[in-house]
Order: C-alpha cells, then structure tokens, then sequence
C-alpha cells in the first residue's frame, strides 16, 4: 500500500531514458517514485517509467533480492 513517511535514510532520486521493471523475489524492498514510498514484499511487483524520480532501498535489516529488467540496457554503451 502506498504511504508517505520520512525513510530512515535520505536517498537520492534519479530520473532517465526508459522503463523498468522490478520484482522482489526476497525481503521488503522500500521504491520510491515521485516521493510516493511503496513497501513491495516477496511477489510485488513494480513497473517505472523511468523519466520519474525514482530509487528503492532496504530499510530492514534484512537481505532484498529483486529481479529487474531495463530498457535501454543501462550498461551497453
């Protein structure tokens, strides 16, 4: 469920060409996308056009994995 809080620790939002998508495969992966902050839990789902301010954190002490795809490849040049 969406919720607005102060995080623990301030991160940065970024903004860029393209989409992604992110899925959480382990623990409690905290995304904020235009300073809506969402709890996405195992199972969760999330798809980001990537032109919004946008990160995600852990907030637990707890390892995230998460599975994400984006589009243009970030990393190819």
């Amino acid at each position: 469920m969406p919720h607005k809080y102060s995080e623990p620790e301030e991160i940065e939002l970024y903004s860029h060409e393209g989409e992604e998508f992110i899925y959480v495969l382990e623990g409690i992966l905290t995304l904020n996308v235009d300073n809506l902050i969402t709890d996405l839990y195992p199972g969760d789902s999330a798809h980001i056009k990537s032109e919004s301010p946008h990160n995600w954190s852990n907030n637990t002490s707890k390892s995230v994995k998460i599975l994400t795809v984006n589009t243009p490849n970030p990393l190819k040049k």
